[in-house]
């Protein structure tokens, strides 16, 4: 199974050829707990009815990295939360202009895949 997390609306860029030019430059609200625990929620269900054994859950935005802290504490909950029988996977899609060495560590250890 797939899923896609828009983790912001908001870009610290304003590319020419980007195709969310339309995007909002500036914060516009927080993803909270509820959200992250209704998620994984929907991914055991939905695990679950499918039969999959696998979740490959990608953060996207705008620039995912304005939320870094979000997408931390998301993994770090669905790792906890979702079915012990569920492997997740993390995959992001960034620009890059936002990342420091620690955050280059942790996605390292964490991510599946860096876009």
């Amino acid at each position: 199974m797939k899923l896609s997390i828009w983790v912001t609306k908001t870009c610290n860029m304003a590319c020419s050829y980007c195709y969310e030019e339309g995007l909002i430059r500036e914060d516009t609200g927080v993803c909270e707990i509820d959200y992250i625990e209704k998620t994984i929620e929907f991914i055991n269900t939905m695990c679950y009815k499918i039969a999959s054994k696998k979740i490959f859950i990608k953060f996207f935005g705008g620039e995912p990295l304005i939320k870094f802290p979000f997408i931390k504490k998301f993994v770090e909950i669905a790792n906890e939360k979702i079915d012990d029988k569920i492997t997740p996977f993390y995959s992001i899609t960034t620009n890059g202009t936002l990342m420091t060495d620690d955050m280059l560590i942790w996605l390292k250890k964490i991510m599946w895949n860096v876009h």
